[in-house]
């Protein structure tokens, strides 16, 4: 048995393209953007490899890899006009997924004081891109719960099973306030495996804050609605 293993010097663009490589071992925040290269030349994403390193001591020996496994996982979000930024998220709820992963996407419950709410894309459409874009980034995930989520809280604050919650640096105080719930019922704590936000390259009005958003993007649409109404 041979295994082709072919190592990537930066900047070599066009090595990306091969139509044969299946797997990729690098970081979460390059598979982003491989994979959106990859798709954009029609070919199919790359799941993610990785190597099991195992390190000695005083203490016994420590598998890196089983240390940022965890066998349930959770998630939230609106994932309204998907961009890059939902991407890493997902990416990383994966990456960090043994068994099952459960996700939520807001209902309009949650939506009443969301900016610019006329541009928000409707909910089936919503559910739908995080449905595909999971099932085909990582389909060996045993089990993945996607619903509609009407409460800040969902199976985060309920189920006792759940391992860890991922979240963006933006959303980081609600993993700590479910965290806070779970202590109160007397469950255990939640891992809390952050992403960090995704900088935008272009202005996008005085609402932007300097990182890409869906409500940086519906304050887009909304001023070329305007526009085009002149």
């Amino acid at each position: 048995m041979f295994i082709d293993v072919r190592i990537l010097l930066p900047f070599s663009a066009d090595a990306l393209l091969f139509p044969d490589v299946k797997h990729i071992y690098t970081d979460i925040d390059n598979l982003v953007i491989i994979n959106q290269t990859r798709s954009d030349h029609g070919l199919p994403e790359l799941c993610p490899t990785s190597i099991s390193k195992t390190v000695t001591g005083d203490e016994d020996s420590i598998n890196l890899v089983d240390r940022i496994l965890y066998d349930t996982t959770c998630l939230g979000g609106t994932f309204d006009h998907f961009h890059i930024g939902h991407k890493l998220l997902l990416t990383r709820a994966c990456v960090h997924t043994k068994n099952k992963i459960i996700i939520g996407v807001s209902g309009d419950k949650l939506l009443k004081k969301k900016k610019y709410l006329e541009m928000m894309e409707p909910f089936k459409l919503r559910f739908d891109t995080v449905t595909q874009f999971v099932s085909q980034f990582n389909p060996h995930i045993p089990e993945h719960d996607i619903f509609e989520l009407n409460d800040p809280g969902g199976p985060a604050i309920e189920d006792a099973n759940i391992d860890a919650i991922i979240c963006s640096s933006e959303t980081l105080r609600g993993a700590v306030w479910v965290n806070n719930k779970r202590q109160e019922a007397g469950m255990p704590l939640l891992v809390i495996v952050e992403q960090g936000l995704v900088q935008n390259i272009e202005d996008l009005g005085e609402d932007d804050d300097g990182k890409i958003s869906s409500s940086a993007l519906r304050k887009l649409l909304y001023e070329e609605k305007q526009r085009n109404k002149l």
